[in-house]
Protein backbone atom coordinates (compact mmCIF):
# COMPACT_ATOMS: atom_id res chain seq x y z
CA UNK A 1 0.00 0.00 0.00
CA UNK A 2 1.11 3.41 -0.69
CA UNK A 3 2.75 5.75 1.84
CA UNK A 4 1.58 9.15 -0.45
CA UNK A 5 -0.70 11.31 -0.05
CA UNK A 6 -2.20 14.50 -1.83
CA UNK A 7 -1.86 16.50 1.52
CA UNK A 8 0.63 19.42 2.17
CA UNK A 9 3.87 18.05 3.27
CA UNK A 10 3.55 14.39 2.97
CA UNK A 11 6.51 14.22 1.15
CA UNK A 12 8.85 15.36 4.40
CA UNK A 13 7.86 12.79 6.21
CA UNK A 14 9.86 9.85 3.94
CA UNK A 15 12.74 12.19 2.28
CA UNK A 16 14.15 13.21 6.31
CA UNK A 17 13.45 9.51 7.55
CA UNK A 18 16.76 8.35 6.22
CA UNK A 19 20.44 8.81 6.80
CA UNK A 20 22.11 11.55 5.29
CA UNK A 21 21.16 15.45 4.37
CA UNK A 22 17.47 15.05 3.06
CA UNK A 23 17.28 16.76 -0.17
CA UNK A 24 14.57 19.42 -1.18
CA UNK A 25 11.27 18.76 -2.54
CA UNK A 26 11.38 21.13 -5.73
CA UNK A 27 8.11 19.22 -6.69
CA UNK A 28 5.57 16.64 -7.17
CA UNK A 29 2.86 15.42 -9.29
CA UNK A 30 -0.06 12.17 -9.57
CA UNK A 31 -0.63 10.78 -13.07
CA UNK A 32 -3.94 9.55 -13.25
CA UNK A 33 -3.19 6.03 -13.37
CA UNK A 34 -0.24 3.81 -12.29
CA UNK A 35 3.12 4.77 -13.81
CA UNK A 36 4.75 2.74 -16.66
CA UNK A 37 7.41 4.71 -17.77
CA UNK A 38 9.86 8.10 -16.78
CA UNK A 39 12.12 9.96 -19.05
CA UNK A 40 13.89 13.10 -18.45
CA UNK A 41 15.45 16.06 -20.81
CA UNK A 42 19.34 16.39 -19.55
CA UNK A 43 18.94 19.28 -20.99
CA UNK A 44 16.36 21.86 -19.49
CA UNK A 45 14.87 19.56 -16.97
CA UNK A 46 11.53 18.74 -18.99
CA UNK A 47 9.73 15.27 -17.42
CA UNK A 48 7.67 12.85 -19.68
CA UNK A 49 5.74 10.68 -17.88
CA UNK A 50 3.35 7.40 -19.07
CA UNK A 51 0.52 5.87 -16.99
CA UNK A 52 -1.46 2.74 -17.83
CA UNK A 53 -4.62 4.15 -18.20
CA UNK A 54 -2.99 5.78 -21.69
CA UNK A 55 -2.00 8.86 -20.31
CA UNK A 56 1.35 10.82 -21.45
CA UNK A 57 2.51 13.86 -19.68
CA UNK A 58 5.01 16.23 -20.41
CA UNK A 59 6.07 18.37 -17.41
CA UNK A 60 8.38 21.87 -17.50
CA UNK A 61 11.11 21.92 -15.45
CA UNK A 62 8.48 23.17 -12.88
CA UNK A 63 6.84 20.55 -12.53
CA UNK A 64 3.82 21.92 -14.54
CA UNK A 65 1.61 20.45 -17.42
CA UNK A 66 3.18 21.34 -20.40
CA UNK A 67 1.26 19.07 -22.91
CA UNK A 68 -1.21 16.21 -22.26
CA UNK A 69 -1.97 13.32 -24.71
CA UNK A 70 -4.31 10.18 -23.63
CA UNK A 71 -5.57 7.56 -25.15
CA UNK A 72 -2.20 5.73 -25.42
CA UNK A 73 -3.11 2.54 -23.58
CA UNK A 74 -1.13 0.39 -25.60
CA UNK A 75 2.37 2.23 -24.33
CA UNK A 76 4.38 -0.14 -22.73
CA UNK A 77 7.84 1.86 -22.64
CA UNK A 78 9.39 5.03 -23.10
CA UNK A 79 12.37 6.85 -23.73
CA UNK A 80 13.28 10.98 -24.12
CA UNK A 81 16.08 12.46 -26.02
CA UNK A 82 18.34 14.36 -23.84
CA UNK A 83 16.88 17.84 -25.83
CA UNK A 84 13.43 17.20 -25.21
CA UNK A 85 12.85 17.13 -28.72
CA UNK A 86 11.76 13.39 -29.14
CA UNK A 87 10.68 10.30 -27.85
CA UNK A 88 10.82 6.24 -28.97
CA UNK A 89 8.26 4.49 -27.54
CA UNK A 90 7.15 0.65 -27.22
CA UNK A 91 3.39 0.15 -28.06
CA UNK A 92 2.27 -3.11 -27.06
CA UNK A 93 4.65 -6.26 -27.24
CA UNK A 94 6.10 -5.64 -30.90
CA UNK A 95 5.57 -2.01 -32.01
CA UNK A 96 8.12 1.04 -32.11
CA UNK A 97 6.48 4.62 -32.40
CA UNK A 98 7.77 8.21 -32.76
CA UNK A 99 6.34 11.33 -30.55
CA UNK A 100 7.03 14.47 -31.05
CA UNK A 101 7.26 17.21 -28.51
CA UNK A 102 3.97 18.16 -28.69
CA UNK A 103 2.89 14.28 -27.51
CA UNK A 104 1.67 13.23 -30.98
CA UNK A 105 2.82 9.95 -32.16
CA UNK A 106 4.82 10.57 -35.67
CA UNK A 107 4.41 6.97 -37.17
CA UNK A 108 4.79 3.28 -35.75
CA UNK A 109 6.53 0.63 -37.23
CA UNK A 110 5.81 -3.15 -36.54
CA UNK A 111 8.41 -5.67 -35.38
CA UNK A 112 8.82 -9.32 -36.04
CA UNK A 113 9.38 -10.00 -32.62
CA UNK A 114 8.87 -8.89 -28.91
CA UNK A 115 10.39 -5.22 -28.13
CA UNK A 116 13.10 -5.67 -25.29
CA UNK A 117 14.30 -2.15 -25.09
CA UNK A 118 14.17 1.27 -26.87
CA UNK A 119 16.47 3.99 -27.25
CA UNK A 120 16.14 7.48 -28.47
CA UNK A 121 19.15 9.90 -29.06
CA UNK A 122 20.06 13.00 -27.16
CA UNK A 123 19.40 15.20 -29.81
CA UNK A 124 15.82 13.52 -31.05
CA UNK A 125 17.32 12.33 -34.26
CA UNK A 126 17.57 8.79 -34.36
CA UNK A 127 15.43 5.73 -32.69
CA UNK A 128 16.75 2.21 -31.63
CA UNK A 129 14.76 -0.98 -30.60
CA UNK A 130 16.24 -3.97 -29.37
CA UNK A 131 13.98 -7.63 -30.23
CA UNK A 132 13.56 -10.73 -28.39
CA UNK A 133 15.10 -12.55 -30.92
CA UNK A 134 18.77 -10.42 -30.91
CA UNK A 135 18.09 -7.82 -33.16
CA UNK A 136 18.49 -4.17 -32.70
CA UNK A 137 17.54 -2.15 -35.45
CA UNK A 138 18.19 1.89 -35.64
CA UNK A 139 15.33 4.38 -37.29
CA UNK A 140 16.10 7.90 -38.48
CA UNK A 141 12.98 10.32 -37.21
CA UNK A 142 11.63 9.80 -40.56
CA UNK A 143 11.57 6.15 -40.41
CA UNK A 144 14.32 5.48 -42.37
CA UNK A 145 15.96 2.14 -41.52
CA UNK A 146 19.76 3.23 -40.44
CA UNK A 147 21.10 -0.09 -39.72
CA UNK A 148 20.45 -3.78 -38.63
CA UNK A 149 22.00 -6.14 -36.83
CA UNK A 150 21.97 -9.15 -34.18
CA UNK A 151 23.75 -8.82 -30.70
CA UNK A 152 24.89 -11.92 -29.29
CA UNK A 153 21.79 -11.88 -26.51
CA UNK A 154 19.00 -9.88 -26.88
CA UNK A 155 19.48 -6.70 -25.23
CA UNK A 156 17.04 -5.57 -21.97
CA UNK A 157 19.11 -2.18 -21.83
CA UNK A 158 19.53 0.24 -24.57
CA UNK A 159 21.52 3.80 -24.39
CA UNK A 160 22.62 6.04 -27.01
CA UNK A 161 26.01 8.16 -26.10
CA UNK A 162 25.54 12.09 -26.19
CA UNK A 163 29.36 12.58 -28.02
CA UNK A 164 29.52 10.15 -30.69
CA UNK A 165 27.48 7.91 -32.66
CA UNK A 166 27.11 4.66 -30.37
CA UNK A 167 24.99 2.60 -28.58
CA UNK A 168 25.34 0.75 -25.01
CA UNK A 169 23.70 -2.23 -24.64
CA UNK A 170 23.47 -5.04 -21.58
CA UNK A 171 21.87 -7.93 -21.93
CA UNK A 172 20.90 -11.13 -19.07
CA UNK A 173 23.71 -12.46 -17.23
CA UNK A 174 25.64 -9.65 -17.53
CA UNK A 175 26.41 -8.95 -21.33
CA UNK A 176 27.59 -5.45 -22.03
CA UNK A 177 28.28 -4.39 -25.59
CA UNK A 178 28.65 -1.15 -27.66
CA UNK A 179 28.08 -0.77 -31.47
CA UNK A 180 28.09 1.85 -34.03
CA UNK A 181 25.26 2.66 -36.17
CA UNK A 182 26.19 0.44 -38.22
CA UNK A 183 26.20 -2.23 -36.06
CA UNK A 184 30.03 -3.01 -35.95
CA UNK A 185 30.59 -3.92 -32.28
CA UNK A 186 33.60 -2.12 -30.38
CA UNK A 187 32.87 -3.12 -26.55
CA UNK A 188 32.47 -7.00 -25.28
CA UNK A 189 31.84 -6.97 -21.87
CA UNK A 190 30.49 -10.01 -19.39
CA UNK A 191 30.19 -9.81 -15.96
CA UNK A 192 27.95 -12.97 -15.33
CA UNK A 193 25.45 -11.13 -13.14
CA UNK A 194 22.06 -10.30 -14.15
CA UNK A 195 21.74 -6.82 -15.09
CA UNK A 196 18.27 -4.33 -14.07
CA UNK A 197 19.45 -1.51 -15.16
CA UNK A 198 22.07 -0.07 -17.08
CA UNK A 199 23.48 3.71 -17.06
CA UNK A 200 26.15 5.35 -19.18
CA UNK A 201 27.48 8.95 -18.64
CA UNK A 202 26.71 11.45 -21.65
CA UNK A 203 30.39 10.48 -23.24
CA UNK A 204 30.56 6.36 -22.19
CA UNK A 205 33.82 7.01 -20.21
CA UNK A 206 31.86 5.52 -17.39
CA UNK A 207 29.17 2.92 -16.58
CA UNK A 208 27.29 1.30 -14.14
CA UNK A 209 25.29 -1.78 -13.73
CA UNK A 210 22.36 -1.99 -11.14
CA UNK A 211 23.22 -6.24 -10.56
CA UNK A 212 20.75 -6.99 -7.86
CA UNK A 213 22.02 -8.82 -5.35
CA UNK A 214 26.07 -7.78 -6.72
CA UNK A 215 25.63 -4.35 -5.57
CA UNK A 216 25.96 -1.51 -8.42
CA UNK A 217 29.15 -2.28 -10.77
CA UNK A 218 30.97 0.40 -12.14
CA UNK A 219 33.07 0.18 -15.46
CA UNK A 220 35.15 2.78 -17.39
CA UNK A 221 34.70 3.59 -21.03
CA UNK A 222 36.71 0.64 -22.18
CA UNK A 223 34.50 -1.65 -19.51
CA UNK A 224 36.60 -2.79 -17.12
CA UNK A 225 35.68 -2.88 -14.07
CA UNK A 226 36.78 0.08 -11.51
CA UNK A 227 34.38 -1.02 -8.27
CA UNK A 228 31.23 -2.32 -6.66
CA UNK A 229 29.28 -0.55 -4.53
CA UNK A 230 26.99 -1.91 -2.03
CA UNK A 231 23.85 0.10 -0.72
CA UNK A 232 22.43 -3.31 1.42
CA UNK A 233 19.56 -4.14 -0.99
CA UNK A 234 19.37 -5.15 -4.34
CA UNK A 235 19.99 -2.63 -6.67
CA UNK A 236 17.39 -2.49 -9.84
CA UNK A 237 17.43 0.71 -11.14
CA UNK A 238 20.65 3.14 -11.60
CA UNK A 239 21.25 6.72 -13.00
CA UNK A 240 24.41 9.19 -13.51
CA UNK A 241 25.41 12.03 -13.98
CA UNK A 242 26.35 13.23 -17.38
CA UNK A 243 30.35 12.70 -17.30
CA UNK A 244 32.99 11.96 -14.99
CA UNK A 245 32.53 10.04 -12.05
CA UNK A 246 30.07 12.21 -10.67
CA UNK A 247 27.14 11.21 -7.73
CA UNK A 248 24.71 8.33 -8.41
CA UNK A 249 21.19 7.39 -7.99
CA UNK A 250 20.18 4.13 -6.88
CA UNK A 251 16.58 2.46 -6.48
CA UNK A 252 16.66 -1.25 -5.00
CA UNK A 253 13.70 -3.88 -4.96
CA UNK A 254 13.51 -3.26 -1.00
CA UNK A 255 11.75 0.11 -1.92
CA UNK A 256 15.15 2.04 -0.74
CA UNK A 257 16.68 5.38 -2.42
CA UNK A 258 20.44 6.40 -2.45
CA UNK A 259 22.17 9.04 -3.58
CA UNK A 260 25.93 8.00 -3.89
CA UNK A 261 28.69 10.70 -4.11
CA UNK A 262 31.75 9.95 -7.01
CA UNK A 263 33.95 7.84 -4.74
CA UNK A 264 30.75 5.66 -3.91
CA UNK A 265 30.09 6.80 -0.66
CA UNK A 266 25.90 7.27 0.32
CA UNK A 267 25.16 10.41 0.64
CA UNK A 268 21.55 10.21 1.45
CA UNK A 269 19.33 7.13 1.77
CA UNK A 270 15.76 6.81 2.79
CA UNK A 271 13.17 4.34 2.74
CA UNK A 272 10.87 5.11 -0.47
CA UNK A 273 6.94 4.79 0.15
CA UNK A 274 6.41 2.42 -2.18
CA UNK A 275 7.77 0.38 -5.67
CA UNK A 276 9.74 2.99 -7.79
CA UNK A 277 9.46 2.75 -11.51
CA UNK A 278 12.08 5.25 -13.07
CA UNK A 279 14.82 7.06 -11.69
CA UNK A 280 16.87 9.93 -13.47
CA UNK A 281 19.59 12.35 -12.60
CA UNK A 282 20.08 16.07 -14.69
CA UNK A 283 23.31 16.54 -15.90
CA UNK A 284 25.19 17.71 -13.00
CA UNK A 285 23.79 15.19 -10.80
CA UNK A 286 22.18 17.41 -8.23
CA UNK A 287 18.56 17.07 -9.26
CA UNK A 288 16.94 13.40 -9.24
CA UNK A 289 13.95 12.73 -10.49
CA UNK A 290 11.94 10.17 -8.81
CA UNK A 291 8.63 7.97 -10.73
CA UNK A 292 6.74 5.63 -8.35
CA UNK A 293 4.53 2.84 -9.52
CA UNK A 294 1.87 4.60 -7.36
CA UNK A 295 1.78 7.39 -10.18
CA UNK A 296 3.39 9.94 -7.95
CA UNK A 297 6.37 11.85 -9.70
CA UNK A 298 8.87 13.79 -7.73
CA UNK A 299 12.16 15.96 -8.40
CA UNK A 300 14.58 16.27 -5.50
CA UNK A 301 17.12 19.12 -5.11
CA UNK A 302 20.67 18.23 -3.48
CA UNK A 303 22.83 20.43 -2.05
CA UNK A 304 26.10 19.02 -2.69
CA UNK A 305 27.78 18.41 -6.35
CA UNK A 306 28.85 14.58 -4.99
Amino acid sequence: MSQFSHEPGADAAWLSAGRGMPPALSWGFFTDAPLIALGVAREGGRTLAADAGGGLYLLDPAGRIEHLQRGLKDLSALAFADSGAAAAAAFGADTLGWIEPDLKVKWRQSMPATITAVAVDPHGRHAAVALSNGDVTVYTNRRKKLARFTALRPLDHLRFLATRPLLVGAADRGLIASYDLRGRQELDVKTWANCGDLAVTGDGTRMAVAAFNLGVQRFDGEGRVRDTLSTGGSPAKVALAFRGWGPLAVATLEHELFRLNAAGEVDWAAPAPGAIAGLALDAPGRQMTVGFETGRVVRLEFFTDG
